[in-house]
């Protein structure tokens, strides 16, 4: 009987020092398992650096006095021979609708010389530089669907694209080209005298409503 007791307390504590390294040894699995799983998970680290600047700012006195709608149309052809041999001619035909230029009147350099009264006719006398094409702003068509585009290959040539992109670079000097064409000169000089005069009689009628105001344009 005293036996069978101490058996079975040898048995117990065997199971429970198995027991115990059992438990010993999982938990050793699973740390390690948690450990290459950490050390095998990729890790994305990103940046993002946004940096800006202000280079120049300029202070421009300048008034729109006039726009022109203009209708640009590019044509293009390029001949091809190599090794003796004519590999065709390829064209590309642009026409942009509803391009605009603008017309300015720079007058930062006025001074009271420039303004005369006449008290018998009480007239206000302006003389502003003459209208110039403003080549800062010049949009060209940005609607593809007021765009024409025609082109054709050389017949062993495959780059009607490109030159219809060197075409559509092009728009902007003949949008230039075409507003500053001389018989648009008079027009442009009319409507810049009669915005001229609105914009200085807004401030002469603010302090005498009887004056009138006469613009006229000296030598470029």
């Amino acid at each position: 009987m005293l036996f069978l007791k101490k058996l079975a307390a040898g048995v117990i504590t065997v199971a429970l020092i198995l027991g115990v390294v059992l438990l010993t040894v999982l938990l050793m699995l699973h740390t390690g398992v948690r450990w290459i799983q950490a050390d095998l998970t990729p890790t994305t680290k990103s940046a993002e650096l946004i940096a800006a600047s202000v280079e120049s700012l300029h202070r421009k006195v300048e008034l729109v006095v006039a726009q022109l709608h203009v209708t640009a149309t590019v044509h293009l052809a390029q001949s091809t021979h190599w090794a003796g041999i004519y590999w065709g001619t390829t064209t590309a035909d642009v026409t942009a609708m509803g391009n605009r230029v603008q017309y300015v009147d720079q007058f930062a350099a006025l001074t009271a010389k420039d303004f005369t009264f006449n008290a018998q006719t009480n007239t206000l006398t302006c003389l502003f530089p003459p209208p110039v094409v403003d080549t800062s702003l010049v949009q060209v068509q940005p609607d593809p669907a007021k765009i024409i585009v025609h082109g054709s290959n050389g017949w062993a040539l495959f780059n009607k694209g490109s030159l219809e992109r060197k075409a559509k670079d092009r728009l902007r000097g003949i949008i230039l080209a075409q507003a500053h064409q001389s018989f648009l000169v008079p027009l442009v000089r009319a409507k810049a005298r009669q915005t001229l005069e609105h914009f200085v009689a807004l401030v002469v009628h603010s302090l005498n409503p009887a004056v009138h105001v006469r613009v006229r344009f000296g030598t470029p």
